[in-house]
């Protein structure tokens, strides 16, 4: 028999993860989005405003595009989009 079940829809006007997939979230600070210029471009993470070469949770900001960020702990280097988390490790 089928069953029925109702889902709670995403607020289209709050940016970022759900409240319950926050509290999940045990690791680094969240792209909450990027301010894009293409002589000066500036990312949030967290609650903190940060530009290329600018170091959060030992990750380097090595590059900010329009749709995310790159960054780098030693040899690794991994893309963040808005409304992701820093790698955890």
């Amino acid at each position: 028999m089928f069953e029925a079940r109702a889902e709670e829809l995403r607020d289209p006007f709050t940016f970022g993860p759900r409240q319950e997939t926050a509290q999940q979230m045990t690791t680094g600070p969240v792209l909450m989005g990027v301010l894009w210029d293409a002589t000066k471009p500036l990312a949030i993470l967290g609650d903190e405003t940060v530009g290329v070469g600018d170091v959060v949770a030992e990750w380097r900001v090595v590059e900010i595009r329009p749709n995310g960020i790159v960054v780098q702990r030693g040899e690794r280097q991994a893309f963040v989009a808005p409304g992701s988390n820093l790698p955890s490790d």
